[in-house]
């Protein structure tokens, strides 16, 4: 997955939210990637919000590296770019970090829903289906 002359510069952590240090699941010196590997099923409200808060996160990235955020199948992707759910829900059980960085760069008076912010302020993060690169995940 890594293109020629990218190096990964932070030591990857699947869990960087744990870690102050690492902010981002994959650091290189030409893209900063978060992962979400679970498989939605339905009753998704709590894997939605956690893909919104690492679009979030993405998309407040100042480094000028490539932003991509990676899942599995269809639904976290096409949630990002269709809901109509406010982005204060898809930030309610945020860090107060995150929902400070949301307010601050993007959103003061928290009116945009997540598909604005996807199509607007995040439009450069690439949303990128694991099953690319992985068939085997997902269904």
């Amino acid at each position: 997955m890594l293109e020629p002359g990218e190096e990964v510069t932070v030591r990857p952590s699947l869990a960087a939210g744990n870690d102050p240090s690492r902010p981002f699941d994959v650091e290189t010196n030409l893209r900063v990637a978060e992962f979400k590997i679970a498989e939605w099923k339905g009753k998704d409200a709590m894997r939605k919000r956690g893909v919104f808060a690492d679009l979030v996160n993405l998309a407040a990235d100042d480094s000028d590296r490539k932003a991509q955020l990676y899942v599995v199948a269809d639904a976290p992707i096409h949630f990002l770019r269709s809901s109509t759910s406010s982005a204060s829900w898809g930030l309610n059980r945020s860090g107060p970090n995150t929902r400070e960085r949301y307010a601050e760069r993007f959103d003061p008076e928290w009116k945009l829903s997540i598909s604005e912010f996807t199509a607007g302020p995040a439009a450069h993060v690439e949303l990128i289906d694991l099953r690319t690169f992985l068939p085997a995940l997902g269904g």
